[in-house]
């Protein structure tokens, strides 16, 4: 079965006489053929495979033609099994392809064709992990192609090995390939010079003419766009078929280099997405070039053949999709599209429609159409149902501790993959395009209202508002601070704290909770001795919680007289001694006072006075004080010892007595015996321990006296 884009050319007839006889004459007639090769090293990741973005390409080119290099497939029926390639190349060429793969190589190469292959084989390669892959390919007409898929030896310092290949290529091709035969060489040659030995050899048989670009005019094919490495070079037997590569937006006159990356609009080549030649490890770009081949048909009924082929469609979810092919050939032609390898019932005319398309609908569409003379399938047209971003699993409300990571996440629907910009409040997060964002090191500013925008081509969906709240640890601005205080006064500890409300407040006194001290102060009521310690406070919130300094009570008592200082009476010249015993707070402070007037250097608990005398004689006290006051002792009094003096009558008016010194004595007399009341006479004193005193009587002789002190 052939299927080939084609147009046929009406037949011309010749009428001549022979012989008395009228004879017609018809010319066959002929048809045109756009042939696309393309050369394709398009594997990618990390395992030189064909994945999603590569088979894209192929699938969005359409190319009749393909030498493959790296040819290897992992899918669900395993790896590089016949089904697993199978399968790759009916998914994306179409299930009328066929396909040639070297085998006992790391990076086979191989040849895919919409052609029948007549023959294929491969040629060894000192390189060692490939061959050179070659199938005889069946195009319309009388002329075979012969198609050689190569990959040369990499790198830049590998020009003498790529040139050796290139000679044996040449070769084979001069001994196994027919003269004339049309030729074309395609792959990955790796090539970093117009001077390597390589394309010297090439282009002795081979043209490199014109060169193909991509939508801006690079030429370049290696992932950096840097490079020509990859290249379709036909025989120059077969030159003068080439014809610009039209696609439905542009028109490649010299043939196309294809980039993803810079191709405008994508959607003349669906499924490719912008990404796709840019995927970890696809390191070239596809390479086509068309060919145009005219051949003659003299069947007189002539078999279906596609003029038109079915385009790819995008439609938006519940719209519809029309697909039309537009086909030649000896009538009637009857038509089955099929969706995957599944006929679809009904669907009978040269065009068909998806109604109401939906998600399930996407995939590939073919059509075979059929008269007496055989049948013919068209390229695959993707059909890309474009839903509406829809949200599967909204983004949550967090609560989180200041400085720590907040993650919102969103679970979304749509084809294509929704585009996400995440916003808090109204405002667009700078880089955060992912389905996921994360607030690292979350502060109390970035509290509030977060979303996030989901885009397709389809459309457009914000998410329902995801609050972050920021719960920030208790911290503390005022401490509580030390605390004196005096014996039945009050103490009060309080603390400024921080922190996400509500803050929760536990007062401690010597690492012991104290019960019912949960405010921000706490007093510590008539405060006693055994009050006095450590203070602290734990505050705590959602968010944790915090133990403040240490704040000290001390708790002063004011002096007491335990033992007050006793009276002393002491001999004149002696020592007299005055002791108090005091309590309170340390340090207790002593002043002594005589008859209220302090004492110089009279600080201790106990107070001398040396040398007593009669100037010594009086009340002595002591002030006691400490920090939370004072307190005076009662009075001790200091008396001196008197002896009785003995009176001498010197004379009518002189008396003497032997006393002690610096005393002022009273003298008193009286006349008789009997007589209860003495008279007082006067006052004498004396430095000395003599004294003597002179009264003269007033006409009265004075017959007892007597010397009273004080």
């Amino acid at each position: 079965m052939l299927f080939f884009r084609t147009k046929i050319l009406p037949p011309v007839v010749f009428l001549f006489l022979y012989a008395g006889f009228a004879c017609v004459l018809t010319q066959a007639q002929t048809s045109n053929v756009t042939v696309r090769v393309m050369a394709s090293n398009l594997s990618s990741g990390n395992n030189q495979r064909y994945e999603s973005p590569g088979l894209d390409i192929l699938q969005g080119l359409k190319p009749d033609l393909v030498a493959m290099q790296e040819f290897n497939v992992t899918n669900q029926f395993g790896f590089n099994t016949t089904a697993a390639i199978s399968n790759m190349v009916a998914t994306t060429f179409g299930t009328n392809f066929s396909y040639y793969r070297e085998t006992g190589y790391n990076i086979p190469n191989g040849v895919i064709s919409r052609y029948p292959i007549l023959s294929s084989g491969s040629w060894p390669s000192d390189v060692g992990d490939r061959g050179y892959a070659w199938a005889q390919i069946d195009l319309p007409g009388t002329n075979n192609l012969y198609l050689v898929s190569v990959h040369l030896k990499a790198s830049s310092g590998s020009a003498t090995q790529r040139a050796s290949e290139a000679g044996v290529v040449k070769s084979n091709i001069l001994f196994f390939f027919p003269a004339g035969a049309w030729i074309i060489v395609a792959g990955d040659m790796n090539l970093y010079s117009e001077t390597e030995g390589a394309i010297v050899t090439f282009k002795t048989f081979l043209s490199d003419s014109p060169v193909p670009a991509d939508q801006s005019g690079d030429q370049d094919t290696n992932a950096g766009r840097a490079e020509r490495y990859d290249r379709v070079l036909p025989s120059f037997s077969f030159t003068n078929t080439l014809t610009p590569v039209v696609l439905p937006s542009h028109t490649f006159a010299n043939g196309l280099v294809f980039d993803s990356r810079v191709y405008t609009p994508l959607t003349d080549v669906p499924p490719v997405v912008s990404g796709d030649s840019g995927a970890t490890g696809m390191q070239h770009m596809g390479v086509v070039k068309d060919f145009l081949i005219t051949f003659a048909i003299t069947n007189g009924v002539i078999a279906p053949v596609i003029t038109n082929q079915p385009q790819s469609l995008t439609v938006t979810q519940n719209n519809n999709a029309n697909f039309t092919v537009l086909a030649g050939g000896t009538a009637p032609l009857s038509y089955q599209w099929r969706f995957g390898a599944t006929n679809i019932g009904g669907a009978t005319a040269s065009s068909y429609t998806r109604t109401a398309a939906q998600a399930n609908d996407t995939g590939n569409y073919t059509v075979v159409i059929t008269n007496t003379a055989g049948s013919v399938t068209s390229s695959v047209a993707t059909l890309t149902v474009l839903v509406p971003p829809g949200i599967a699993t909204p983004p949550q409300s967090l609560t989180v501790t200041q400085n720590n990571n907040a993650t919102f996440t969103v679970v979304a629907t749509g084809n294509p993959a929704p585009a996400y910009q995440w916003r808090f409040g109204t405002t667009n997060i700078a880089g955060a395009t992912t389905s996921a964002y994360t607030r690292v090191n979350a502060q109390t500013n970035d509290a509030g209202n977060y979303t996030v925008v989901l885009t397709n081509a389809a459309g457009g969906l914000t998410s329902a508002v995801a609050t972050l709240t920021v719960l920030v640890p208790p911290g503390i601005a005022t401490q509580p601070q030390s605390l004196t205080v005096t014996q039945n006064n009050n103490a009060t500890f309080t603390v400024a704290a921080t922190g996400t409300a509500t803050l929760g407040y536990q007062w401690r006194f010597n690492a012991g909770n104290i019960a019912g001290a949960t405010a921000s102060s706490y007093t510590r009521s008539n405060a006693q001795t055994n009050d006095a310690g450590n203070y602290t406070v734990v505050i705590t919130n959602s968010a944790g919680g915090l133990t403040s300094a240490v704040a000290t009570l001390t708790v002063l008592v004011p002096p007491g007289i335990s033992t007050p200082p006793q009276n002393q009476t002491v001999s004149q010249a002696a020592n007299a001694t005055f002791t108090v015993t005091a309590s309170g707070s340390v340090p207790l402070g002593y002043q002594w006072r005589f008859n209220s007037a302090s004492i110089a250097g009279a600080t201790a608990s106990s107070f001398t006075r040396a040398n007593a005398q009669p100037t010594d004689v009086g009340n002595y006290t002591v002030v006691v004080t400490n920090a939370a006051g004072g307190v005076t002792s009662a009075p001790a009094s200091l008396a001196l010892q008197i002896p009785a003096p003995l009176l001498t009558i010197l004379s009518a008016d002189v008396i003497q007595w032997q006393v002690l010194s610096n005393l002022i004595y009273s003298v008193e007399g009286k006349t008789n015996v009997e007589s209860t009341n003495w008279t007082s006479l006067g006052t004498a004193s004396s430095p000395s321990n003599t004294v003597w005193f002179t009264y003269p009587p007033a006409g009265e002789i004075l017959r007892l006296y007597r010397v009273v002190y004080p």
